[in-house]
């Protein structure tokens, strides 16, 4: 026998078959013999043997292939159509309902001529009329044809006469298109701006950005005041009131908050008081852009600036009543506007401004008092004459107050008489049957508008129905 170690082999299932095949052919020592190298010994053949005998079997048993599981379809019961449409329906109903209320939430949708004015209690008159058939009312006809024979109303000859008259035609649409104007006595706003009362459908509110108006003491906390003022008017407007706010910046220059008369709803007053929250240390620039002249739809007069510009501008919405409010606007340097500003306006530089001129004199006389007060001086030479410079020495020790300096130029004048008969002769109508104009002027402390100036904004606020009024510092100042 071969001394080599004898290696254990992995059977296959085959070769067991093969083994025991052999082995009963011939005989199980000379199996062991043949395959003794691989360790093969006559127990595993005679296991293998009896496992064939258990199991062999199985090889002749007919095989059963596996079944695939079988999918089981239900099939859908069919969809009545009229369900599917009531479901639609539904969903969209309730879509439309949830959009309804977020409108009349924020005031785009206003539904109170659908639901009466509100009156509970079963009163007839708070119900929608019902629709009149064909045929005449003849009851109703005999009714207006009385109130055309007696335009008082009055039933009884006695009674006394009404008081109440039409103080202007009747008021129409915007010149340029727009929004047609709600008519009617409900419809008619009480608004109050720096004092000042007014009534009116469809309010148009001006106010200047110019440096002049936040150049005085306390300047730009006055000019809150007025930014709030305005602000407040726009807020005490009634629902069905039309407005709109212009901004005057420069000497021509206008921002409009729209381009149309708008309805004083909740949405669009509190895009107003947006628009007029800014800032008054950032202005101009804080102003938001939305609209200007070129979006009135028409041309404002040439050689008309200031504060007749924004006047003409508000007009072209046709109101019938107007807040301007305005400032010092002569103080303004023509030299600082631009050719097309000044387009039709004749500055003149031959004649001086009269603020100068009362600045000069006011200055001259207190130098003049320093100067002799300093000649008095016993210790001084009387040949010795007092020089500017002592002057200067003396009015800056002695605390003594010295008239403010104007702005502008000293040696121009504005033509407001020429401006003003520019926009006189473009209105349309009469100034009385314009809109009633109040002009509110803020003007520093011992400062006064030109003659020119003055005396034409008091004629035409006076002629329109509206007032003319001036604030100072004081009364600005002062707790609402």
């Amino acid at each position: 026998m071969s001394d080599e170690p004898k290696q254990t082999k992995d059977w296959t299932g085959e070769e067991k078959l093969r083994v025991v095949l052999e082995a009963m052919k011939t005989s199980v020592a000379q199996v062991c013999a043949k395959y003794a190298q691989h360790g093969l010994s006559e127990e595993q053949i005679q296991n293998w043997r009896q496992q064939m005998v258990e199991r062999g079997g199985e090889v002749f048993e007919p095989k059963v292939a596996p079944q695939a599981p079988q999918t089981v379809r239900i099939k859908a019961p069919k969809q009545n159509p009229f369900l599917v449409f009531i479901a639609t329906f539904s969903i969209l109903f309730n879509c439309a309902l949830a959009v309804l209320a977020a409108a009349v939430y924020f005031d785009l949708v206003d539904l109170s001529g659908w639901f009466g004015t509100g009156n509970s209690g079963g009163d007839a008159s708070a119900l929608p009329a019902k629709v009149s058939s064909s045929r005449p009312d003849y009851e109703a006809l005999l009714a207006s044809a009385s109130e055309g024979l007696n335009p008082q109303g009055n039933s009884d000859p006695s009674a006394p006469p009404s008081r109440e008259t039409p103080s202007r035609p009747p008021v129409t649409a915007p010149i340029f298109g727009g929004l047609q104007p709600p008519q009617g006595a409900e419809m008619v706003s009480e608004v109050e701006v720096c004092g000042v009362l007014g009534q009116g459908n469809k309010v148009v509110f001006v106010l200047d950005l110019n440096q002049y108006m936040r150049t005085a003491p306390d300047g730009e906390k006055n000019f809150e005041r007025l930014l709030m003022e305005v602000r407040d008017g726009v807020q005490s407007l009634g629902a069905k009131t039309a407005f709109n706010v212009i901004l005057l910046d420069g000497i021509s220059r206008l921002h409009m908050l729209e381009k149309t008369l708008v309805e004083a709803s909740g949405f669009n007053k509190r895009a107003a008081y947006s628009w007029l929250s800014f800032p008054s240390w950032d202005v101009p620039g804080g102003v938001k852009t939305r609209f200007g002249e070129t979006d009135l739809g028409l041309k404002l007069p040439d050689g008309v600036v200031g504060p007749w510009r924004a006047l003409s501008a508000a007009l072209a919405f046709d109101p019938d009543l107007i807040y301007l409010v305005t400032g010092d606007c002569s103080s303004l340097r023509p030299d600082e506007f631009s050719v097309s500003e000044l387009s039709g306006v004749q500055v003149s530089s031959a004649v001086r401004s009269t603020v100068w001129e009362r600045w000069r004199r006011e200055t001259d006389a207190v130098r003049l008092t320093v100067a002799k007060w300093l000649q008095s001086d016993t210790l001084r030479s009387s040949d010795i004459a007092v020089s500017d410079a002592e002057i200067d020495v003396a009015i800056r020790k002695l605390g003594i107050p010295m008239p403010a300096k104007p702005l502008g130029s000293p040696d121009s004048r504005w033509p407001w008489a020429s401006i003003y008969q520019k926009f006189s002769r473009s209105l349309m109508r009469s100034i009385p049957d314009l809109a009633d104009t109040h002009m509110v002027v803020v003007l520093p402390k011992g400062r006064d508008l030109p003659v020119d100036l003055e005396g034409k904004s008091k004629e035409f606020a006076q002629l329109s129905g509206g007032s003319y009024t001036i604030l100072d510092e004081e009364s600005l100042s002062s707790p609402r």
